[in-house]
């Protein structure tokens, strides 16, 4: 006898700059999810914050997809409160896969959602996001668990918009040139500039503020952009690690979505030492945020030197041709068994902290 599909909500757009990201994630997700195991009903949310209904969701993904428009869109759409409609479809799904990225998706505001109204989601719960997001924060708690990570500053939210002599000179005695300048809170590098010289610090500062108040400003370290997967709850198994080479000075938004000359060297040609560490480094960064379902985690490392950690990714970008999958790939994990693995790991960490409360 066949078994009823499982019914799996995927919320997708949201309000940050990497909306677009989301949809693209999400429809690969879409047409990649084993549909044997699952019905899947995606729920969008548009670039005011506002849930479309599913079929206007549908409708406006599609088109996305056909490059007919860039987004969700701002022109309808309804505060989920307001929504009983939209509050129903969701009380009847068996799961959640939330794919926004950034602000109000991966930060822990969406998941505490989902864990008040008690419904298993795909992912890092509360805290983990919320640490994972916030770059400040979560090298707090790398420095707490003797992860090796580039030399750092943040600026706080009481911080001026605008660079006077105490902060140029605080991040030239502790830092130097070149680094980079980062909003803390965001991904796929939208926002960060590389700083080669004080006439480059004010514009950067300004970029930076303009997506989020918290600003870090971070060495810049020579060596090979490196990057590893985590998957799993209390047991956990760690990708290969994969080399990243672009043309550009950094590993821009451009560099990751659009540029064909970006380079994946899968696996990368690294010595079984570093290898090895960043594998550890990789596992010991999950833990330290406290991380549940999947991670991507970043490194910088040389020949000579301990690789440094650059970032943890609590929900990486999710289209075959992203990092994470691919990672996982290399180990002969197909993108649409991936799927099913998060969803399972999904069910057993709500099991488990079910039997805890």
């Amino acid at each position: 006898m066949k078994q009823t599909p499982m019914k799996i909500g995927i919320i997708i757009g949201g309000q940050s700059s990497e909306h677009s990201v989301s949809l693209t994630s999400g429809n690969c997700i879409i047409d990649a999810i084993d549909d044997n195991l699952y019905e899947i009903t995606p729920f969008g949310i548009n670039l005011e914050g506002l849930w479309l209904n599913i079929e206007e969701t549908q409708n406006r993904l599609k088109e996305f997809m056909h490059d007919e428009r860039d987004s969700l869109g701002t022109d309808s759409g309804k505060h989920l409160l307001n929504s009983p409609e939209i509050l129903s479809a969701l009380g009847e799904m068996d799961a959640i896969f939330p794919i926004i990225h950034g602000t109000n998706g991966e930060d822990g505001k969406l998941q505490g959602f989902l864990d008040l109204v008690g419904i298993p989601y795909v992912g890092a719960g509360v805290a983990a996001s919320a640490l994972g997001m916030d770059k400040a924060l979560m090298r707090n708690n790398f420095e707490s668990a003797g992860i090796p990570q580039p030399k750092y500053l943040i600026f706080s939210n009481n911080d001026q918009e605008h660079l006077d002599d105490n902060i140029t000179k605080q991040i030239e005695k502790n830092i130097g040139y070149p680094c980079f300048i980062k909003p803390c809170n965001g991904g796929s590098s939208i926002g960060v500039s590389k700083v080669l010289s004080r006439e480059d610090l004010g514009s950067a500062w300004g970029l930076a503020k303009q997506y989020d108040q918290k600003v870090i400003i971070e060495e810049i370290m020579r060596g090979r952009e490196l990057e590893c997967a985590v998957i799993g709850n209390n047991s956990l198994l760690v990708s290969g690690v994969a080399e990243i080479r672009t043309s550009e000075e950094f590993y821009t938004y451009s560099a990751k979505y659009s540029d064909s000359s970006t380079e994946l060297i899968l696996p990368a040609d690294i010595k079984s030492e570093t290898l090895q560490k960043i594998q550890n480094y990789a596992i010991n960064a999950f833990q330290a945020i406290d991380c549940s379902g999947l991670a991507r985690v970043d490194f910088i490392a040389d020949e000579i030197s301990e690789p440094k950690i650059i970032e943890i990714n609590t929900l990486p970008g999710f289209t075959p041709q992203s990092m994470f999958p691919r990672l996982w790939e290399a180990e002969g994990i197909t993108y649409s068994e991936l799927i099913t693995k998060l969803i399972d790991l999904a069910f057993e960490k709500h099991s488990s902290e079910r039997l805890e409360n």
